[in-house]
């Protein structure tokens, strides 16, 4: 499975990263990460790269929440996409879970995680 990672938080990136190295380990999967710092990049990456997910967290600089997502499914439109994030609204909430966008909440537990990537599957 590739997944493309995107938090402007370098040490939650890495964090992000070790985890799902971790429960690729217990669920037996090969997992190719490509992790991005800036939403802008990781869109141009989405552009040229095969991915079969993207984790991406919800307040970042540089574009705005519902921007990114636009972006993602005009350029990959049935890719599954969960949101990472500390403070998500119950409105927005409910608006990923009826746009089918996985939400994990932050700090990220591992068995959060698992069960988003596999309602993703």
């Amino acid at each position: 499975m590739k997944i493309l990672l995107i938090d402007d938080e370098p040490v939650v990136l890495r964090v992000l990263q070790m985890l799902l190295k971790s429960l690729a380990k217990d669920l037996n999967l090969e997992l190719i990460l490509t992790p991005f710092t800036d939403p802008r990049q990781a869109v141009e990456a989405l552009k040229t790269g095969k991915f079969d997910l993207v984790i991406s967290d919800w307040n970042m600089p540089n574009i705005s929440q519902w921007s990114l997502v636009k972006k993602i499914r005009e350029i990959c439109p049935k890719i599954q996409v969960i949101i990472v994030s500390g403070g998500l609204s119950s409105s927005d909430k409910l608006s990923l879970r009826t746009a089918r966008i996985g939400c994990v909440a932050k700090p990220v537990l591992p068995s959060d995680l698992r069960l988003a990537i596999e309602k993703a599957s």
